[in-house]
């Protein structure tokens, strides 16, 4: 069927809305197969509500053909405010002209569509012109030069990361700074994490962002955990150290789970060690069961080494809950033993309460057992919150 006669097909349809989901296909459908012919058609319209939905069916269309008369189209219906809409002319438009774009905005808009607009062109504009927008967003003033240039470092970093890593020495020190290096470092670390971190390591860099030393290891860590073990031992002593060091080790475990044990062994005791224990533990336990239960039996009988093996025997009852019995029993009656059933039960409880209330009731009256049934009454409480109220 031709688009007018299916336009005016979809129009004879009862008013409601399966006349509007009608109309709007094929508005849009004319506007697919040939939107030359509906411009004009288009033209011809009083204003209306037609024409303003003929319009925002043909604007897409007009991106990439005619940004200018795309925009002039939005600034006419009141368009100027939709973001998607304007994404797409902004995007079209800053490849081909982003000066005359940005001209327009400032003609046109004011307050935060203005800031947006303007933000958009210099993103886009950055993807195949990035020394030209830096040129230009550095004339502009101090208190929006400094958002663009982060905005525009992001693009740049994707292409050219030691100019863009170059150009961040030229932005004042305060936190949109901050944010540029934090932009430009992971960008740059998902090309070359050794150059992202030898060029963060010559940075003065405050404590707020002593995270990003562990995001680059991290990305290292993807392609080549081995390196990113060295060169998280490098890093400042802490929390962010740790971590990274607690990544390697992870990603290691899934191809050598034997080396990844014994790089742990290392670690200085300590809270520390005890939660990357728990996370190499807690991922073998998924993965390779009889594995995770072999390091389990190393593990000292401390109250940190309890924690490791209540939690370890905890996720391996979720994966195969007669292996998580079957060592349960071999267990000697004490502490031990309790702690690592009412986490078992606890564990169960959010997908089989009925199997987690058998584990608990082999538990004595106490801490533990009240633990296992709390959790397991909150459980029941979330999925069947009227039989919960009746036991």
């Amino acid at each position: 069927m031709e688009p007018a006669k299916a336009l005016a097909h979809a129009q004879r349809q009862p008013a409601g809305r399966d006349q509007y989901q009608a109309v709007r296909s094929a508005l849009h459908g004319w506007a697919y197969t040939d939107a030359d012919n509906m411009r004009q058609w288009v033209r011809s319209l009083t204003d209306g509500e037609l024409r303003t939905k003929a319009n925002q069916a043909l604007a897409p269309y007009l991106y990439a053909q005619d940004p200018p008369s795309a925009f002039a189209q939005a600034v006419s219906d009141g368009a100027i405010t939709d973001h998607q809409c304007m994404m797409g002319i902004y995007t079209a438009w800053a490849s081909t002209d982003p000066l005359k774009a940005l001209a327009e905005i400032d003609r046109h808009t004011e307050g935060q569509v203005r800031q947006s607009g303007r933000m958009q062109i210099a993103a886009n504009w950055a993807n195949h012109d990035p020394a030209a927008a830096w040129a230009w967003a550095s004339r502009q003033p101090l208190n929006e030069s400094s958002t663009l240039a982060q905005v525009i470092l992001g693009s740049w970093a994707q292409q050219d990361p030691v100019t863009a890593a170059s150009k961040v020495a030229q932005m004042p020190a305060g936190q949109l700074r901050a944010n540029a290096i934090n932009s430009v470092a992971n960008t740059w670390a998902q090309q070359d994490g050794m150059a992202a971190l030898t060029w963060l390591k010559s940075l003065p860099l405050g404590s707020s962002q002593a995270h990003l030393f562990a995001n680059i290891v991290n990305h290292i860590a993807a392609k080549d955990p081995e390196l990113a073990l060295q060169v998280s031992k490098d890093l400042p002593a802490g929390q962010v150290r740790t971590n990274a060091m607690s990544n390697a080790v992870r990603i290691i475990a899934q191809t050598d789970a034997d080396r990844a044990m014994r790089v742990l062994e290392g670690f200085p005791e300590g809270q520390q060690k005890t939660q990357a224990m728990q996370q190499l533990l807690g991922t073998l336990a998924q993965s390779d069961p009889e594995k995770a239960l072999s390091f389990i039996d190393q593990l000292p009988a401390s109250p940190q080494g309890n924690q490791i093996l209540a939690q370890t025997i905890g996720r391996l009852a979720l994966k195969e809950p007669e292996a998580a019995i079957e060592y349960v029993q071999t267990m000697p009656e004490g502490a031990r033993q309790y702690q690592t059933l009412s986490q078992i039960a606890s564990t169960l409880a959010r997908q089989d309460p009925e199997l987690a209330s058998v584990f608990a009731s082999a538990l004595p009256r106490g801490q533990y057992f009240n633990n296992a049934t709390q959790q397991i009454a909150w459980q029941y409480a979330q999925q069947d919150p009227v039989g919960a109220a009746q036991r």
